[in-house]
């Protein structure tokens, strides 16, 4: 029994150590771009003064694409496990950023990010991951550290794309590639799964992936509907900060990249 102690303390420690190696990876490879991003568009738009638009609606085509394939993705894991959706997803990140970097045309921009956002389960399996291997009573503590964490990796991420950018623009775009390629290796030969067979769901309905349908389900839920609500408050505008303060800097100041980094 000591010794089956021992073993699954060391195989929890791995899968935590991973988790929290696997998140700052995610979260500095999403920003690592974010200064360089309005740069590599106005390369492809005719006019200077369609860079906000333009910048804007490759950020919406990625939301709208992540928020419409959410609840499948969730839902993929819970049948089949956290580590495919993972592995999965960060090979979608590599490519569609090694496809962003390449570029050529502002229609090839756009299906960059239609396959990022397709293919964005990571975090949320991630996360999920992290429910499925911490008791309860610790869910708190991790979930705040691997928060902090990310704080931490939004700081790094932008600093090293604006150093990188120095070099070339197109440098930090395929940094990110690479760091989600590294993610899906690392996936793959060290990343133990965390669902047990005897825990996933069986077969998955329409009815569970319809994005609408999983919203109206969870503000009927009266425990959650505050807390979405909030989080709604606070994601929409840090995500107008985070997609447009790179153009503002830009043109306000005629900050280049590495000053926006």
């Amino acid at each position: 029994m000591t010794s089956l102690n021992t073993s699954l303390a060391r195989s929890d420690k791995r899968a935590w150590t991973m988790l929290i190696v696997l998140t700052m990876l995610t979260v500095v490879g999403m920003t690592v771009v974010l200064p360089v991003l309005p740069f590599v568009v106005l390369q492809y738009v005719s006019h200077e003064g369609d860079l906000a638009i333009w910048v804007g609606i490759l950020e919406a085509i990625n939301g709208l694409c992540a928020f419409l394939v959410a609840p499948f993705l969730g839902r993929l894991s819970d049948r089949f496990g956290r580590r495919p959706v993972i592995i999965a997803a960060a090979f979608g990140a590599a490519f569609a950023m090694a496809l962003f970097g390449i570029g050529g045309a502002i229609w090839v921009l756009v299906l960059a990010r239609v396959i990022q956002g397709l293919t964005a389960g990571d975090l949320p399996a991630l996360f999920a991951y992290l429910a499925d291997i911490t008791p309860p009573e610790k869910r708190a503590q991790r979930f705040g550290l691997l928060g902090a964490l990310s704080g931490i990796g939004m700081m790094i991420g932008p600093a090293i794309g604006g150093l990188l950018a120095a070099v070339s623009l197109q440098l930090p775009v395929f940094l990110t590639a690479a760091v989600a390629l590294v993610i899906a290796i690392l996936s793959i030969f060290l990343l133990p799964e965390s669902l047990a067979p005897e825990n996933r769901i069986e077969r998955i309905s329409v009815r569970e992936i319809q994005p609408f349908g999983v919203f109206k389900e969870a503000f009927g839920r009266k425990e959650l509907r505050g807390l979405m609500i909030g989080f709604g408050l606070l994601a929409l505008p840090f995500g107008f900060f985070v997609n447009n303060f790179s153009v503002l800097a830009l043109d306000s100041i005629q900050w280049g990249p590495t000053q926006i980094g």
